[in-house]
Parts: structure tokens; sequence; C-alpha cells
């Protein structure tokens, strides 16, 4: 999945941040690479075509966490299967159907253990899953689109035009298709590993001047891609060392010296590799996407008449529907294989609330009751924090007039939605100003004073938390007073 060996080699162009670094922005994630990590916790359930929702579960736990960070998450869901990459998906359909043929095997010699591994790696994420998945991230607030193809063309598309300021993922093709801003590894606690286009050169080991998204792209290439697999001995090393050797605009008529020129001798480059060289190197640039804003299939770049992938761009499209069909599929409504109806989300109209929960409630006098006794509960808490705070005093960063005002945030669905910017324009490392910082009242801090030279040999003072005036017993009468009705 995505260039082996590539975030190893963009060591020098990649750096550790925290996801709080985007508060107040919006971010695309790549859905399927949570959805994949979820099913571990229910494989064998899924395998045995048992219902569970554990994924979704798991899933919500990373959308939960962004949205506490003031964090708008837009989710994108893979579509069809690209024909350019129709042998990476025999290979991974064959290798799913022998997973399951060697876990049946597994269970009636009663190695348990062996066969669930096998299992986990037989499940495949379908439809079905994606559009529950999407209808559980829609009730927390959270966008969700499906790309007509592949969601990595998606999310770039959706980074470059301003309407993400980053992009989520676990996979490394992200920077091929040109994103501005990819952030790997992220973990519950929102720390990941961010790469920014504008350092890749320091991974290719050329001069800002002299680098070109193109050359990088080609290299990856080179050393074996979804699209196309690598010649046998070429890997990023290699591939690197040949397109930095090269100056012609036109790779194609520079890969037929890659043997001399890497001292490869008995490595042959055949006229077809070089047409699917090509043809790789076309569907990261001109793969069919959706524009949320104009409602149309769009390429996620235009061909020029003087490109060299003029007469492939077509040639990657694949079908395309009716303005129709192609919007219902991209908001989910639709099986991206079947044109089966799964779901009925409508960003127009009448927007029913539909409360999600992993828990199902048979019986509905027990729902009634829990959703009174909420209600009262949390009206009772609610209370219970304004007088707190009104007797507390105002306090920076709390709840209330003081702090910070909730954001609304506009869905990429709505008709007036206008993209906030250039992903460009945003510097994550400035944005470390803008991370809210939690109070110190009240708490004890140790101060080093070493530098005071203090006679006594006391390194250290301790200051006294500031004193606030005592309001436990008013606020403990009138708790015991509401729990009385």
């Amino acid at each position: 999945m995505g260039i082996t060996g590539l975030i190893p080699f963009l060591e020098k162009a990649s750096s550790p941040i925290n996801i709080r670094q985007y508060k107040g922005q919006t971010v695309a994630i790549d859905a399927y690479c949570w959805l994949h990590r979820g099913i571990f916790s229910c494989a064998e359930k899924l395998a045995k075509g048992e219902k569970c929702d554990q994924y979704i579960t798991y899933c919500l736990k990373f959308v939960n966490m962004l949205i506490s960070y003031d964090i708008k998450p837009i989710m994108v869901f893979d579509g069809r299967y690209l024909p350019a990459k129709a042998a990476t998906e025999k290979k991974r359909r064959k290798s799913r159907e022998q997973n399951r043929a060697k876990a049946a095997e597994l269970l009636r010699q009663g190695r348990t253990a062996e066969a669930r591994r096998c299992l986990r790696n037989s499940v495949d994420v379908g439809p079905g899953m994606a559009a529950a998945v999407a209808r559980a991230c829609r009730s927390v607030g959270a966008d969700c689109i499906f790309a007509p193809f592949e969601a990595d063309a998606q999310l770039a598309y959706l980074n470059k035009k301003g309407i993400a300021a980053a992009v989520i993922t676990e996979d490394s093709d992200l920077i091929l298709f040109g994103c501005v801003r990819v952030v790997f590894k992220l973990d519950l606690c929102g720390s990941g590993l961010e790469v920014v286009q504008d350092r890749l050169h320091l991974g290719m080991g050329v001069p800002p001047e002299k680098f070109s998204m193109d050359r990088f792209r080609q290299m990856c290439i080179l050393s074996g891609c979804d699209y196309l697999e690598s010649l046998p001995g070429i890997g990023l090393a290699k591939a690197k060392k040949f397109v930095n050797t090269t100056s012609s605009p036109d790779i194609s008529q520079t890969l037929g010296k890659l043997p001399s020129a890497l001292g490869m001798y008995n490595l042959t480059v055949t006229e077809e590799y070089m047409k699917e060289f090509m043809l790789a190197d076309a569907t990261f640039l001109y793969q069919i996407v959706y524009d949320p804003v104009k409602r149309m299939n769009v390429p996620l770049n235009n061909p020029e008449e003087s490109s060299l992938h003029v007469d492939l761009a077509e040639k990657i499209r694949g079908k395309l529907h009716d303005p129709e069909t192609e919007f219902q599929l991209a908001l989910g409504n639709l099986d991206p294989f079947t044109q089966a109806e799964i779901d009925d989300f409508n960003p127009d109209g009448p927007r029913a609330q539909k409360e999600f929960s992993v828990h199902n409630v048979e019986n509905n006098g027990d729902l009634l009751y829990s959703l009174h006794s909420f209600l009262f509960f949390w009206a009772m808490h609610r209370i219970f924090l304004l007088i707190y705070a009104s007797l507390k005093g105002p306090r920076g960063g709390g709840i209330g007039k003081n702090g910070p005002a909730k954001r609304k945030w506009k869905s990429i669905w709505d008709r007036n939605f206008v993209p906030w910017g250039n992903s460009k324009t945003f510097h994550s490392q400035d944005a470390l100003m803008m991370v809210e910082r939690k109070s110190t009242w009240g708490i004890d801090v140790v101060m080093g004073v070493s530098f005071l030279q203090s006679p006594s040999g006391d390194n250290a003072v301790r200051r006294s938390p500031r004193k606030r005036k005592n309001i436990s017993e008013p606020i403990g009468k009138f708790y015991d007073l509401c729990l009385k009705f």
C-alpha cells in the first residue's frame, strides 16, 4: 500500500507534530485506513457474516478526538476500482481468498490463534460498512464524501483546492498526488508525522530551485507503486540517482538508458514497461474526482495542450454517469458497483435528527424512560455548572463568556460553502501560538531559584495556591435539593 520505504526516505522532509496545531482548520481523512484498522477487533464476526459495530466505534474515537481539538473532519471513502489498478485489486482479492481458505483449514486442525490472523486478512471492507461509518460520522458533525474512484486523488483535490488544510492517511501515495500537507501515523493523543511539499527537496537531495514535483513523482513510480511494479533491483535510492542525473523533460525518452546510467547491464527496459510507466504517471495526474462545490466530476488536474499525457487523460477516466447519479454516489447513497440504494442522505432537504448509537434498544418504553432520565439529569447538571461558575467568578479558558466561542462549521455540501484558501498559506509551526493552554490557577508549582544562590542551600521554593472563596457548602446544599426532585 503506497510507496515502499517512502516515509523513512523522507526523514529530512518530515517533522513530528500534534494535530492540535490545525485548530480552527478542516482536515480530510482517508476513512478506509481507520476502517481497516477498526475491523481487526471484530474480524472473526465479519468473516462469519455476523453483525458487529466495533469498527464504527474505532473510527468515531478519532473523529471525536479531532472535533475536541476544534478541527472539522471530512471523511473520504473509496469508490469504484480504477482500471489502472486492476492488477493490484486482483492480487488483493486472490490473497483474501487464500487467507479465507487457510483459516478454514487451520480451524479444522484446532489452531485457533493462527486461524484468527488469517481471518483478519480475509475481510473485505464493502460499501455497506462504509455507509454505516459515514452515518455515524455525520451524526457527530463530520462531513463525508465518496470518491468516484480512489480516495487518494479525492483527498489531494480537497487539499489543493483549500477545502482541507491537511490530509490524514497511512498511504504514502498521497504525496505523489500533489498533497501540500500530509499527516501520517496519527494516534488518539493527536501525535503524528507531518510531511510538507515545500520540504520534499530535502529528501531528493537537491536545492529548492532545482526540485520538480514531476521528477519526484517519476522517481517514486520507478521504485514501484500500486499502478506499476518496479524493475528488478530498482528501489528509491537507485531511482533517485537516475532521476537526478537526467535532464530531459520527457522521461520516456530516457528510460531506455536506465541500465547504462545505473551500471545494471543485465536489466532490460521493454517498450511495454515504458507505456505502462507513462500510464501510471498520467493516473497520478488526471484521475477523476468529485468537486463538492460545483457538484460535478472533474479531473484532478487539467491536461494542457502541450502535455505529454494529453492522449492518456481520456484513457484513465473510466466510465462516467449522469450528474444526478454522480451526486448520489458522492453522498454515499448508491453502491458504487451495483448502483443499488444503500442510504438516503440529502444535504439540501430538511435534516432529520438521526441519533447514532452503537447499542440497540429493543424496548421502546425503556428507551423513553432512559431519555427522560437523561434529560432531567442533564438539565440539573447544566444548572449546577451555571451556579458554580457564577459563584466562582470569571476564569479565562473555561465555559462562559470569557471562554472560547463554540465554532459553527459549515458543511462542504452547503450551497454557499466557500473554501477557506490555499493550503500553502497555513504554517503549522506558527499555529503553535494558537493552541489553548490550560490555566495554572490553584496549582502548586515548584520553581527553581538556583541562580539566586540562596545561603540556606534550599534551591526550590513552593508557591502557595491562590485563595478562593469557599463555595462548597452552598453548592452541596443545592445539589442535595435537586436530587429530592
